[in-house]
Protein backbone atom coordinates (compact mmCIF):
# COMPACT_ATOMS: atom_id res chain seq x y z
CA UNK A 1 0.00 0.00 0.00
CA UNK A 2 2.66 2.57 1.00
CA UNK A 3 4.69 1.87 -2.14
CA UNK A 4 1.05 3.08 -4.36
CA UNK A 5 1.20 5.97 -2.28
CA UNK A 6 4.89 6.71 -2.83
CA UNK A 7 4.28 6.01 -6.73
CA UNK A 8 1.39 8.43 -6.75
CA UNK A 9 3.10 11.37 -4.32
CA UNK A 10 6.09 10.73 -7.21
CA UNK A 11 3.88 11.48 -10.23
CA UNK A 12 1.88 13.76 -8.80
CA UNK A 13 5.36 15.64 -8.14
CA UNK A 14 6.67 15.30 -11.90
CA UNK A 15 3.62 16.34 -12.93
CA UNK A 16 3.47 19.74 -11.03
CA UNK A 17 7.05 20.67 -11.71
CA UNK A 18 8.72 21.87 -14.58
CA UNK A 19 11.56 20.14 -16.24
CA UNK A 20 13.82 22.88 -15.56
CA UNK A 21 13.35 22.25 -11.95
CA UNK A 22 14.48 18.93 -12.55
CA UNK A 23 17.61 17.23 -12.10
CA UNK A 24 17.83 13.32 -13.71
CA UNK A 25 19.79 10.28 -12.98
CA UNK A 26 20.36 6.88 -12.12
CA UNK A 27 21.51 3.18 -13.47
CA UNK A 28 20.48 0.12 -15.37
CA UNK A 29 22.22 -2.94 -15.47
CA UNK A 30 22.19 -6.47 -16.76
CA UNK A 31 23.62 -9.43 -14.25
CA UNK A 32 24.71 -12.74 -15.82
CA UNK A 33 25.51 -15.58 -13.55
CA UNK A 34 25.49 -19.33 -14.33
CA UNK A 35 26.09 -22.07 -11.05
CA UNK A 36 27.47 -24.78 -12.94
CA UNK A 37 26.85 -28.09 -11.50
CA UNK A 38 24.13 -27.14 -9.59
CA UNK A 39 20.73 -28.93 -9.97
CA UNK A 40 17.98 -27.61 -11.95
CA UNK A 41 18.52 -24.32 -13.95
CA UNK A 42 21.76 -23.27 -13.86
CA UNK A 43 21.84 -19.38 -15.08
CA UNK A 44 19.85 -16.58 -13.50
CA UNK A 45 19.87 -13.15 -15.46
CA UNK A 46 18.74 -9.92 -13.05
CA UNK A 47 17.75 -6.69 -14.91
CA UNK A 48 17.33 -3.48 -12.97
CA UNK A 49 16.45 -0.35 -13.78
CA UNK A 50 16.59 2.34 -10.75
CA UNK A 51 15.88 5.91 -12.24
CA UNK A 52 16.87 8.93 -9.96
CA UNK A 53 15.13 12.50 -9.60
CA UNK A 54 15.68 15.51 -7.51
CA UNK A 55 13.30 18.68 -7.74
CA UNK A 56 14.44 21.63 -6.41
CA UNK A 57 10.89 23.08 -4.73
CA UNK A 58 12.18 25.97 -3.30
CA UNK A 59 16.16 27.78 -2.07
CA UNK A 60 15.83 25.62 1.10
CA UNK A 61 13.52 22.74 -0.23
CA UNK A 62 14.50 19.64 -2.24
CA UNK A 63 12.43 16.61 -3.15
CA UNK A 64 14.03 13.27 -3.93
CA UNK A 65 12.87 10.01 -4.99
CA UNK A 66 13.94 6.76 -6.81
CA UNK A 67 12.23 3.62 -8.69
CA UNK A 68 13.41 0.52 -8.78
CA UNK A 69 12.23 -2.38 -11.50
CA UNK A 70 14.10 -5.28 -11.25
CA UNK A 71 13.33 -8.60 -13.00
CA UNK A 72 14.51 -12.03 -12.61
CA UNK A 73 14.68 -15.06 -14.84
CA UNK A 74 16.31 -18.51 -14.97
CA UNK A 75 17.42 -19.58 -11.32
CA UNK A 76 15.88 -18.32 -7.96
CA UNK A 77 17.77 -18.84 -4.92
CA UNK A 78 14.57 -19.19 -2.75
CA UNK A 79 13.46 -22.20 -5.23
CA UNK A 80 16.70 -23.93 -4.90
CA UNK A 81 16.87 -23.28 -0.72
CA UNK A 82 13.66 -25.15 -0.59
CA UNK A 83 14.28 -27.92 -2.76
CA UNK A 84 16.98 -28.40 -0.42
CA UNK A 85 15.01 -28.28 2.92
CA UNK A 86 11.69 -30.65 0.94
CA UNK A 87 14.78 -32.85 0.42
CA UNK A 88 16.46 -32.70 3.85
CA UNK A 89 14.83 -34.14 6.69
CA UNK A 90 12.83 -31.13 7.18
CA UNK A 91 10.56 -32.03 4.19
CA UNK A 92 9.23 -34.51 6.53
CA UNK A 93 7.96 -31.81 9.11
CA UNK A 94 6.79 -29.23 6.22
CA UNK A 95 4.96 -31.74 4.81
CA UNK A 96 2.98 -33.21 8.13
CA UNK A 97 2.55 -29.27 8.84
CA UNK A 98 0.84 -29.17 5.54
CA UNK A 99 2.82 -26.51 4.06
CA UNK A 100 3.36 -26.12 0.74
CA UNK A 101 4.89 -23.90 -1.89
CA UNK A 102 3.66 -20.47 -3.09
CA UNK A 103 3.01 -20.57 -6.77
CA UNK A 104 3.04 -17.28 -8.78
CA UNK A 105 0.77 -16.50 -11.43
CA UNK A 106 3.74 -15.27 -13.77
CA UNK A 107 5.68 -18.96 -12.97
CA UNK A 108 8.75 -18.16 -15.39
CA UNK A 109 9.78 -14.22 -13.41
CA UNK A 110 7.76 -15.23 -9.91
CA UNK A 111 5.37 -12.53 -9.78
CA UNK A 112 1.97 -11.76 -8.78
CA UNK A 113 1.76 -8.06 -9.01
CA UNK A 114 3.68 -4.89 -9.26
CA UNK A 115 4.78 -5.40 -6.00
CA UNK A 116 7.00 -7.94 -6.81
CA UNK A 117 9.14 -5.99 -9.28
CA UNK A 118 8.19 -2.53 -8.84
CA UNK A 119 9.58 -0.80 -5.58
CA UNK A 120 10.28 3.06 -4.27
CA UNK A 121 13.52 2.87 -3.18
CA UNK A 122 13.88 6.32 -1.91
CA UNK A 123 11.13 9.18 -1.23
CA UNK A 124 12.48 11.75 0.93
CA UNK A 125 12.40 15.34 1.52
CA UNK A 126 15.47 17.57 2.47
CA UNK A 127 14.72 20.64 4.40
CA UNK A 128 17.76 23.12 4.91
CA UNK A 129 17.72 25.39 7.77
CA UNK A 130 20.18 27.70 9.13
CA UNK A 131 21.13 25.83 12.66
CA UNK A 132 20.27 22.09 11.02
CA UNK A 133 19.56 20.38 7.82
CA UNK A 134 16.40 17.49 7.87
CA UNK A 135 15.83 14.80 5.72
CA UNK A 136 12.38 13.41 6.01
CA UNK A 137 11.02 10.30 4.30
CA UNK A 138 11.91 6.85 2.73
CA UNK A 139 16.04 7.08 2.58
CA UNK A 140 19.02 4.76 2.96
CA UNK A 141 20.62 4.79 6.70
CA UNK A 142 23.35 2.66 7.82
CA UNK A 143 26.58 2.99 9.75
CA UNK A 144 29.71 1.72 8.47
CA UNK A 145 30.33 -1.29 6.10
CA UNK A 146 30.69 -4.81 5.71
CA UNK A 147 30.29 -7.48 2.92
CA UNK A 148 27.41 -9.22 3.58
CA UNK A 149 26.48 -8.24 7.33
CA UNK A 150 27.19 -5.40 9.17
CA UNK A 151 26.87 -6.15 13.28
CA UNK A 152 26.84 -2.37 13.99
CA UNK A 153 24.06 -1.09 11.78
CA UNK A 154 20.81 -0.26 13.33
CA UNK A 155 18.96 -1.76 9.98
CA UNK A 156 20.84 -4.78 9.11
CA UNK A 157 19.74 -5.91 5.29
CA UNK A 158 21.38 -9.26 4.90
CA UNK A 159 21.89 -9.56 1.08
CA UNK A 160 23.28 -12.83 0.97
CA UNK A 161 21.55 -14.19 -2.52
CA UNK A 162 22.26 -10.79 -4.09
CA UNK A 163 25.51 -9.37 -2.36
CA UNK A 164 25.31 -6.50 -5.11
CA UNK A 165 21.92 -5.19 -5.05
CA UNK A 166 21.46 -1.27 -3.31
CA UNK A 167 19.85 -1.11 0.13
CA UNK A 168 16.14 -0.77 0.18
CA UNK A 169 15.33 2.42 1.78
CA UNK A 170 14.06 2.83 5.95
CA UNK A 171 11.18 5.50 6.58
CA UNK A 172 12.94 7.88 8.88
CA UNK A 173 14.11 11.22 9.82
CA UNK A 174 17.66 12.11 10.27
CA UNK A 175 18.89 15.87 11.06
CA UNK A 176 22.19 16.98 10.68
CA UNK A 177 23.92 19.86 13.06
CA UNK A 178 26.89 21.32 12.43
Amino acid sequence: MYRLVYIAMTSIAMGLLSPAAMAKSGFAEVRFAAMPGAEGEILQVVERIRPRFSFDLDDRLKLYTEVELTLTHGRHPEDALLTLLEASELGDALEASGWTRTTHQNATLHIDDASDYLEVARFYLDIYLPQVDIRIGRQSIYWGSAALLNPTDPFPELLAAEPWRPRRGTNAMRAHVP
